[in-house]
Order: C-alpha cells, then sequence, then structure tokens
C-alpha cells in the first residue's frame, strides 16, 4: 500500500499573497487621503476664487456700452455689459426685457427661466448645478460663459446665441450689437402691428406714412348720433322718457362736436358744445406752428407740478406733437360714451381701465401713466347689443428733451365748470372738489412753455390762476430743467404757491425703467 505525503506549500503562498493584498489596500487608502483632503481643503479656495473673478468682471473700469438693434430696430443706445469687446457679457433680464420675452431671472437663486417662441419652449439656466436647457435639449455652457452680478445674471454673447433664438454680430470698434431673429419676438411682433394698423410699411423701411387729405368746410351736413330711451312703470314717472344726441360736422372751417341730453322727464339735462381745428403738421397761425386749437366746452392742460387739466367754457391751444410726450407727465384720456356703454382702456395690451360712468356725455381716464418708449394706447367701447369700437392711438415716450431754439407751449383759459349752455345741475370738477358758489364760474387759467436751450438741456416754466375756496382766486408759477445725464432722462422742477408752502421736484428715469420722482 502506497502513501502520499502532503506538503503545505500552497497554503502558504496563498497567506502570503492575501498579506500582500492587504498591505496594497492599506497603501492606496494612505496614499488617497492626503487628495480627498486637498481637495476638500481647495472647495472654498474655489469659491474665493471665483468670487474674485466676478469682482473683477464687473469692475466699473470694464464696463462697455453698446448699441443693439434687432433686424434694424434700435432698442436701445447703452445696453451694460463687461468683458471682452468682442464677446461681451451682456445682462439677460435686461436684454430679455428690450425684446419683451418672457424671461425671469433671479439673481438670488441664480437662476434664469422662461418660455420662447409660439411653441412656448422651456428656457432654463441654473448657474449652481451648471444646468443650461432649452426645450429638451441640453446647451453646453462653460465656467467663463455665466456669472452672476449684483442685479442681473451676465451671459457672453456666443453663449446666448445657443439659448435664444437669435444670431448677433458684434462689433468691437463701434460697440454696436446688431441681432438677428430667427424667431420673431414680442417687440418686433408688436411694432409690425403698429405698422398694419398705421397704414405704414414694414418696419424698418423708408416708406412714408399714407395721409389722407381731409380738408376742413365752412359747412357740412351733420351727422347724428340719437338714443331715445322710454318705457312704463308703476312708479312715478310713470312714463319715462329721455333721449341722448350726438352731432358732429363742419362749420367755419373747422369740427363742430355737440351733445344734448334729457332727464327721464324729457326736458333738457345737459349740452355742451366745440369747435376744434387740427394740424397734424402745426401749420395754423403761421410762425406759432399751432397743432390744435379748441373753442366752447372745453379742458384746460395741466401742470406737473400743480393744478390738473379742469373744464368749462372759454378755448384751449398748443403746439405740442400729437404723437410725443415727457416720460415725467402723465395724460388725460376723454371720449364720447353713449348711455349704456362700457369703456376698457389698454396701454401696451394691459388693461388699466375701465368704467360705465360719463360726466356730460364723456368718459375720462386722468393722469394716465406711460412706461418710457413706444406706448399703444387702445380704448375699448362695448355697447349693450353686442357693439364694439376701438380707437387706437400711439404715443412716444421719450426725456421731452427739444432741438436748440425749439419750442412748444399749451394755454387754456376757461371759466370753471360753466357750460356754453346753462342746461341742469353744474358739473363737478374732474380733481373731485365740490362744487361752489366762490369756484362756479370763476376764471381757471393754465400755461406752460417748454424752450430748448440746448440739445440736451430744455427749460420749462408754468403759470396757474386757479380758483380757490380759501384764497380766491391762487397763482401758482414753476420753473423747471430737463437734460440726460449718462443715459438718464433727469428733470428738475420747482413750484412757487404765492399763498401756500413751495414745492420742488427730482425725477429720474431710464428708457427701460419707471420713473424715480422725490417730491418736497
Amino acid at each position: 500500500m502506497r502513501s502520499r505525503r502532503y506538503r503545505p506549500v500552497g497554503a502558504v503562498s496563498v497567506l502570503l499573497l492575501l498579506c500582500a493584498a492587504a498591505g496594497s489596500a492599506r497603501a492606496q487608502t494612505a496614499a488617497a487621503t492626503p487628495a480627498t483632503a486637498g481637495a476638500t481643503a481647495s472647495a472654498p479656495a474655489r469659491a474665493a476664487s471665483t468670487a474674485a473673478a466676478n469682482a473683477a468682471a464687473f469692475d466699473p473700469g470694464n464696463l462697455l456700452l453698446f448699441s443693439v438693434q434687432i433686424d434694424g430696430i434700435t432698442l436701445t443706445e447703452g445696453l451694460a455689459a463687461y468683458g471682452a469687446p468682442d464677446n461681451p457679457l451682456v445682462p439677460v433680464g435686461e436684454l430679455t426685457r428690450l425684446l419683451e420675452a418672457d424671461v425671469d431671472v433671479s439673481v438670488q437663486q441664480q437662476r434664469i427661466t422662461g418660455s420662447l417662441g409660439e411653441a412656448r419652449r422651456s428656457l432654463l439656466v441654473d448657474v449652481n448645478s451648471h444646468t443650461a436647457r432649452v426645450g429638451a435639449k441640453d446647451i453646453p455652457l462653460g465656467d467663463a460663459d455665466v456669472l452672476v452680478g449684483p442685479n442681473d445674471i451676465y451671459v457672453t454673447m456666443s453663449a446666448l446665441q445657443r439659448l435664444l433664438p437669435l444670431t448677433a454680430k458684434v462689433d468691437a470698434d463701434a460697440l454696436s450689437i446688431d441681432l438677428k431673429a430667427t424667431e420673431a419676438f414680442p417687440v418686433e411682433s408688436r411694432l409690425a402691428r403698429i405698422a398694419k394698423h398705421d397704414s405704414v410699411g414694414p418696419v424698418g423701411t423708408d416708406e412714408k406714412p399714407l395721409f389722407v387729405d381731409t380738408p376742413y368746410r365752412l359747412f357740412s351736413p351733420p351727422g347724428v348720433d340719437a338714443v331715445i330711451d322710454t318705457g312704463l312703470r308703476s312708479t312715478a314717472p310713470r312714463l319715462p322718457r329721455s333721449y341722448n344726441l350726438r352731432l358732429a360736422s363742419d362749420l367755419f372751417y373747422s369740427n363742430l362736436q355737440g351733445y344734448l341730453a334729457s332727464d327721464e322727464s324729457g326736458r333738457p339735462a345737459s349740452a355742451r358744445a366745440m369747435l376744434q381745428r387740427r394740424s397734424l403738421q402745426g401749420r395754423l397761425f403761421g410762425p406759432l406752428h399751432v397743432r390744435e386749437l379748441n373753442v366752447g366746452d372745453v379742458f384746460t392742460p395741466s401742470l406737473q407740478l400743480g393744478p390738473g387739466s379742469g373744464g368749462g367754457r372759454g378755448f384751449s391751444i398748443s403746439t405740442v406733437p400729437f404723437d410725443q410726450t415727457s416720460v415725467f407727465n402723465r395724460i388725460d384720456l376723454r371720449g364720447e360714451l353713449p348711455p349704456g356703454y362700457d369703456v376698457e382702456l389698454y396701454i401696451n395690451d394691459i388693461l388699466k381701465g375701465s368704467t360705465n360712468q360719463s360726466a356730460n356725455g364723456l368718459y375720462e381716464f386722468l393722469a394716465v401713466p406711460l412706461s418710457p418708449g413706444m406706448n399703444v394706447v387702445r380704448v375699448v367701447t362695448y355697447g349693450p347689443r353686442g357693439e364694439r369700437t376701438e380707437s387706437v392711438r400711439v404715443i412716444n415716450v421719450g426725456a421731452g428733451l427739444l432741438h436748440r431754439g425749439e419750442a412748444t407751449f399749451q394755454f387754456g383759459a376757461v371759466q370753471q365748470n360753466e357750460t356754453l349752455f346753462h342746461i341742469g345741475a353744474p358739473t363737478a370738477p374732474p380733481d373731485g372738489s365740490p362744487v361752489t358758489s366762490t369756484t362756479q364760474g370763476r376764471p381757471r387759467i393754465i400755461g406752460q412753455m417748454n424752450y430748448g436751450i440746448t440739445e440736451l438741456l430744455t427749460g420749462s416754466a408754468g403759470l396757474a390762476l386757479i380758483p380757490s375756496v380759501a384764497h380766491g382766486n391762487m397763482g401758482v408759477y414753476n420753473v423747471g430743467l430737463r437734460t440726460s445725464l449718462l443715459g438718464l432722462a433727469t428733470e428738475v422742477e420747482a413750484a412757487i404757491p404765492p399763498l401756500v408752502s413751495p414745492a420742488a421736484s427730482t425725477s429720474v428715469a431710464r428708457p427701460s425703467s419707471d420713473v424715480l420722482s422725490p417730491t418736497l
């Protein structure tokens, strides 16, 4: 019988291999620990480095002011950017506001969100997670492509073209950015609608507006709009009857506007009449270049720092263009409102007010604020039987600066709350003050003049004589200056009422922001 001898060489080898593997793992762990500690220690350093880089990027010495156009339309002459002139960091919030795009920028959350185009593709840029996405497509962005500023998030022009439906041509020498939209932005669509309403050619062309010559006549047959109501009641008056008449005609080479209304007993209750002559080009009264003259039941202009507009019998005259106003002014809108009608006021397609109440047959929207730039003012009236009429007016709101030597003025003088025809009760003033014997029929005179001292400095002066319950006839005088400083429209104005404390106002506005107007 053979016997087998076993040698322990294999077991010893296995033990030696296990020991060697354990030693190697400990060595690798020991080597990795310093690296991890180094990476952890470098995180605050990277954050400090990023903060230092941002501070250097937004140094005032690196500020660049670009003019921006899109498809021939000038959006701004002073877009604040930083970085390289050929690939600047532009503020996304400011630029998308100019484009009127549906984009929100949150500096605190370091996020950009919004919707793009008619398809409403989602837009997301999250700086913290280094995420950028348009719809379902991820957009690669480098660390240097996005920087968070104090008031906005800045993206390089090359990266912005991957986020928004546009291409850009940057002229580093002229400091201009020429944008080409691959999809129409809301600002382009709105301007195209304005061009269509005004019967002009495509936006950006030199085609002149179409003017239809409708000269005034000595007399023309009047057009009459009559509303007559009657019925039966069980209480007095048992047979109510009322009428509401409006007429328009040419008379003495002017436009005659008349209104007559009755009470429920059929007796005349209120009436007004006005002769109006207008010239869009300012060709009335020769060198005075008058654009509008009203005689009859009219309204005076208002002073920015002082009394407002008031109505009565008298006259008013103006040389101010119909489609322009200053960013510091507010406008009054009035028009015909038949009984049973509703009227809505839209500014840039945003509902600003509505009413179904009339004062002597007129609706009133007083002291309406406008935004800097182009404003589309729409007044829509709705009748009780589905009637709908709409009037559109485009007003360009600027800094209110005139060319050197150019002058404009407004003037109005009325007997306050007195009408040409004494019918019914007196009309309450638009400012809500009481109608009393001390103010009824007293003179209300308001005038204002603006003069271009230089191309960048315009002076203004105003005067007013208004009836006051406490002081009889009270005079108000004001003077002011308007200019443009570093792209900011600035106005300083002071009013000196002789019988009360004087007042002063300083207003500052940017082309794309609201007006800051502290008053003393």
